[in-house]
C-alpha cells in the first residue's frame, strides 16, 4: 500500500537525481553505411517512406551464434526509446536476420534496429551495430466537417514531396453556385509552413484574409500572426517566436516584428533538454532578443541515470536579488516522476507550495494531484489523485481517485478497449467488473493489426450493465486502409440516422478525412 513518507520520498528522489543522462539512444538518420558485422539491410540503412507492416532484415557478414539471436540482443526501438515486440528469424545458410513487428509500426516515425552482444561461433564478441529508419508520414489532404448531413466546411492540405505539410487553406462557403469543390469556394484563412534542409519546420505563418485584391496565396495576403522556430546543429529547437505584427516598418519577418512571446531552450550534449525560458517583453532597451527582454517564466528539466525525463521546476520569478537565472528565484512548482529498474513508469506527482516549512522539495511540499500507474502483459492502468481523503494528507489509503483509465492490450499489444472510470463500484477495487464507467472505446483490427474501427459507448443500456451487447453507442470512427497499411480515408459518426440503427447509410457523419498515400 502507499504510504505517504515512502511514496512522497520516491518522488522528490526521482526529482533529485542527476540532470543529465549517462546513457541515450540517438534516433537521428544516418547515411546508407554499415559496419563489419552488417553487410546491408532491407529496409536500407536511413531509409524514408518505409512502410508500417515492414519486417526488418538485415544481412550479417559473418555467422554468429544462434543461440544469442534473441530479443534482448536484436532489438527494434521507436524514437521514444521503447522497444517494439516482435519475433526472430536466423538462416544460417543466407546469413539473414529479421525481425518481424507483432503489430504495424507507426507512421511518421524513426526506428532503430540494434545488435548487441552477440558473438561469432569462436565466441568473440562482436560491435553493438545498428540500421536505423523512417516510417511513411500519411499525410491529410483534405478534412470536411459535415452539420445535418451537409457539407459544413473543409481543409485543404498541401504536402512537400516528401510529405510535410505546406499549406492548410480552410474554406467555409461553397460559394456562387452553392456547389463545393468546383473552385469557386471561398476561403476564410490559411496557414503557411516553411523547412530548413534538414526538414525542421521554421515557419508557420497565419493568414487572416486574402487582401485588397481578394485573391489568397498573393502577395497582398493579411497575415496576422506567426510562430518562427530556430535549430541547433543536432536540429534541437532554440529559440520559438509567436510574432503578432509587423513592426515599425510594417514589413512582416523582419527584425522588428513584435512578439506576444519568445522563448529559448537549451540542452546537454546528449541532445536531452535542460532548460526552457519564456519572455513576454524586450526589457528596457525596446530590442528583442537582448539579455535584458523581460522572462515571463522559466523550467528546468532533470534526468535520471536512465535518461528518463524525471522532474521538472518552473521559476516564477527572481527572487531577493531582483535578477533572473540566480540561485534564489522562486520556484513556483515542480513535478517529479518515478521509474523502475526497467525505465517503466510508476507514478508522477505535481507540487504547487512549499508546504508548513517553506522548503521547497521536502516531505510536506503541498501536492496538487498524482498519479499511479499499473502493468500486466495484457492491461495498463492509470489511477489519477486529486484529494488527500479524510486524513488530510497525501499518498495514503484514504487519497481519493478522481478517475481511473483502463487500457486492456491483445497478445500483439495492440489496445483493444480503452475505460475511463469515476468509481470503483460496491467491491471497492478499481478495474473490476462492477466499476462506475463514464465511458469505454472498443477497437478493432485488421489481419496486419491495423486499427480500422474504435467505437465509443457513453451509457449501459436498458439492463443496467456495462460491457453487454445493448450499451449505448456514443460515435464511433471508421479507416480505410490501402495494402501498405496507410490510411485512405477516416469517417467520423454521431448520430445512428433516422432509422436508428448504427452501422447504416444513413449514420450521421460529422467529419471525414483523405489522406495521402501516393508521396
Amino acid at each position: 500500500g502507499l504510504t505517504n513518507e515512502g511514496y512522497t520520498c520516491m518522488m522528490i528522489k526521482a526529482y533529485q537525481k542527476s540532470m543529465i543522462s549517462v546513457v541515450a539512444l540517438v534516433m537521428g538518420l544516418p547515411m546508407t553505411s554499415y559496419g563489419a558485422l552488417i553487410s546491408g539491410s532491407t529496409p536500407v540503412n536511413g531509409a524514408e517512406k518505409v512502410s508500417v507492416q515492414s519486417a526488418i532484415t538485415v544481412t550479417l557478414s559473418m555467422p554468429v551464434k544462434a543461440d544469442a539471436i534473441d530479443t534482448s540482443h536484436v532489438i527494434l526501438t521507436h524514437v521514444s526509446g521503447v522497444p517494439v515486440k516482435g519475433t526472430l528469424a536466423y538462416n544460417t545458410t543466407t546469413g539473414s536476420l529479421t525481425f518481424t513487428p507483432a503489430r504495424p509500426l507507426a507512421h511518421d516515425s524513426n526506428y532503430r534496429l540494434t545488435l548487441q552482444q552477440l558473438t561469432d561461433n569462436a565466441g568473440n564478441p562482436l560491435a553493438t551495430e545498428s540500421i536505423s529508419f523512417k516510417t511513411f508520414i500519411n499525410p491529410i489532404k483534405r478534412s470536411v466537417t459535415y452539420k445535418n448531413g451537409a457539407i459544413a466546411n473543409y481543409n485543404d492540405f498541401a504536402n512537400t514531396p516528401a510529405g510535410k505539410l505546406e499549406l492548410r487553406t480552410r474554406f467555409s462557403s461553397a460559394g456562387d453556385g452553392n456547389t463545393w469543390f468546383d473552385g469557386n469556394d471561398v476561403a476564410n484563412n490559411r496557414v503557411a509552413y516553411q523547412y530548413d534542409t534538414h526538414g525542421n519546420r521554421i515557419l508557420e505563418t497565419y493568414y487572416q484574409d486574402a487582401g485588397a485584391d481578394g485573391k489568397w496565396g498573393s502577395a497582398d495576403d493579411t497575415i496576422g500572426s506567426y510562430f518562427s522556430m530556430t535549430y541547433d546543429a543536432n536540429n534541437n529547437v532554440t529559440r520559438e517566436v509567436g510574432g503578432n505584427n509587423a513592426g515599425p516598418d510594417q514589413t512582416w519577418h523582419t527584425a522588428d516584428d513584435g512578439a506576444s512571446y519568445h522563448a529559448s531552450r537549451s540542452y546537454d550534449n546528449l541532445g536531452q533538454p535542460i532548460n526552457s525560458v519564456r519572455y513576454n517583453g524586450a526589457g528596457a532597451d525596446g530590442v528583442l532578443f537582448t539579455p535584458d527582454d523581460s522572462i515571463e517564466f522559466y523550467e528546468v528539466f532533470t534526468r535520471d541515470s536512465h535518461g528518463d525525463l524525471d522532474g521538472s521546476i518552473r521559476y516564477g520569478g527572481p527572487g531577493k536579488d531582483n535578477a533572473w537565472l540566480t540561485a534564489d528565484d522562486a520556484v513556483i512548482s515542480y513535478s517529479a516522476k518515478a521509474y523502475n529498474a526497467d525505465g517503466t513508469l510508476l507514478g508522477q506527482a505535481a507540487y504547487t507550495a512549499a508546504g508548513s516549512d517553506g522548503q521547497w522539495f521536502t516531505v510536506d511540499d503541498v501536492v496538487s494531484s498524482y498519479s499511479q500507474a499499473s502493468y500486466t502483459e495484457d492491461r495498463t492502468s492509470y489511477a489519477y489523485y486529486y484529494d488527500a481523503g479524510a486524513d488530510g494528507v497525501w499518498f495514503t489509503k484514504d487519497d481519493v481517485i478522481n478517475y481511473y483509465s483502463l487500457y486492456d492490450k491483445n497478445s500483439s499489444g495492440n489496445r483493444d478497449r480503452y475505460a475511463r472510470l469515476t468509481s470503483a463500484g460496491g467491491d471497492g477495487i478499481w478495474g473490476s467488473a462492477d466499476d462506475d464507467v463514464e465511458f469505454y472505446v472498443l477497437y478493432s483490427y485488421d489481419t496486419k493489426g491495423n486499427l480500422t474501427q474504435f467505437v465509443k459507448y457513453s451509457n449501459m443500456g436498458s439492463d443496467g450493465k456495462w460491457y453487454t451487447n445493448d450499451d449505448v453507442i456514443d460515435s464511433y470512427e471508421q479507416y480505410a486502409l490501402d495494402v501498405q497499411g496507410n490510411k485512405t480515408t477516416q469517417a467520423r459518426y454521431e448520430g445512428a440516422g433516422a432509422d436508428r440503427k448504427w452501422f447504416t447509410t444513413d449514420d450521421n457523419l460529422v467529419e471525414v478525412i483523405e489522406y495521402d498515400t501516393q508521396l
